[in-house]
């Protein structure tokens, strides 16, 4: 018998283990908000948490940020305060790094609270990098300003910055303060009054726009080694796949 038969065997088997126990042991279904981008309880037990990886030979270190290229926002419907008011309030030049796709510019977010203020100067819209590029252009900026307004699962992104070098100033939602080390990597900023994990514990105590008005005027006391170092202990694909494998010799050794 070929290892395809027996590997089709060996499937078939499980999901028929699968199915008996389902019968035995209801499993409760997901409870899903009226809205899924927030918060999700799939009421289920956590093993081990296992963050992502990647290769980080395509993001170059870069000990010296560029004169000219002060903070990178990301900007999207998701991630983001008024443009005009970080921009001026901040008042350096704010480079926005974003998708150019016709869905995200017909965005209301994008087009009232972005758009509007791009004049060139103050604030600029560098569109949308991939590849060596993207990496280029982030290993240049003094900080990765990453104002999200959702619980955001991961962020990649903060790991390319700091991977980079590049410090992440980020606000306290959904996995920030699990990749962010605050006062080491950056800085993160509670957005409002809510009471969220971690909430008047930072560095900045100030919350919302004076927040980050405040992380951007301290970046110089971040070390860009520091980030690179941060992102080399724990967000390795090696790292990651070590975490995966725990978590599989741990489901098999109840069984």
């Amino acid at each position: 018998m070929s290892r395809w038969w027996l590997w089709a065997l060996g499937v078939g088997a499980g999901l028929m283990l699968l199915l008996r126990r389902a019968k035995a042991e209801p499993i409760p279904p997901p409870i899903l908000p009226p809205n899924p981008q927030f918060k999700v309880d799939f009421r289920l037990e956590r093993i081990i948490i296992t963050h992502d990886g990647f290769e980080q030979g395509g993001f170059r270190f870069e000990v010296t940020p560029d004169r000219d290229i002060d903070v990178i926002i990301y900007t999207s419907d998701r991630g983001g305060l008024s443009t005009k008011n970080q921009a001026f309030n901040l008042k350096i030049t704010l480079h926005i790094a974003t998708s150019a796709t016709r869905a995200n510019k017909s965005e209301d977010f994008y087009n009232t609270k972005v758009a509007p203020y791009i004049d060139g100067k103050n604030i600029v819209s560098r569109g949308f990098f991939e590849g060596n590029k993207k990496s280029d252009f982030i290993r240049k900026g003094k900080a990765f300003l990453f104002p999200l307004r959702w619980d955001e699962p991961f962020g990649l992104t903060m790991i390319e910055a700091m991977a980079c070098g590049t410090p992440v100033i980020a606000y306290n939602h959904g996995s920030v303060s699990e990749i962010v080390r605050d006062g080491l990597t950056g800085f993160i900023v509670d957005p409002d009054d809510e009471d969220r994990p971690g909430k008047g514990t930072w560095v900045i105590k100030k919350q919302g726009i004076e927040g980050l008005i405040e992380a951007v005027r301290r970046i110089g006391e971040i070390d860009r080694k520091a980030c690179r170092k941060h992102i080399e202990d724990n967000f390795t694909v090696e790292k990651m796949v070590d975490g995966y494998e725990k978590v599989y010799h741990k489901i098999l050794n109840r069984h």
